[in-house]
């Protein structure tokens, strides 16, 4: 498997990417397709409020909105990848003491699962 940052742009004139076309994910964290429907829903949701205007806008709206929420997706399946896949030893069995406490339970799950992309989070400043 590739691993790869997500684009620097999504988006060029009238055009745009969404789902792993411009932040791909690797399998740790099954989150490939839901993310491309989460940014579906938010693009959907800013080209309704546009009504046409300024699309170029329209379509760096879209993107500040996604770009975190889908940044931080990718570290969590890269950071997963890692832990998934460490070599028998101390961190294997203390990774693996961690998870029978917990149930395999991330503090991350409400956030990750939680996220509702009909109401798109504020753009960061």
């Amino acid at each position: 498997m590739f691993d790869r940052p997500p684009l620097p742009r999504w988006s060029d004139g009238p055009v745009t990417l969404l789902g792993d076309a411009c932040h791909p994910m690797l399998p740790y964290g099954a989150q490939g397709a839901a993310q491309a429907i989460e940014d579906a829903a938010v693009l959907t949701t800013c080209l309704a409020e546009a009504c046409g205007r300024n699309l170029p806008r329209t379509l760096s709206r879209y993107e500040s909105l996604r770009r975190g929420r889908t940044t931080r997706v990718q570290q969590m399946s890269r950071a997963n990848g890692h832990r998934f896949h460490l070599p028998d030893g101390p961190d294997q069995e203390a990774r693996d003491a961690a998870m029978r406490t917990s149930f395999g339970l991330s503090p991350d799950i409400d956030w990750l699962y939680g996220h509702d992309p009909t109401v798109p989070e504020p753009a960061p400043t």
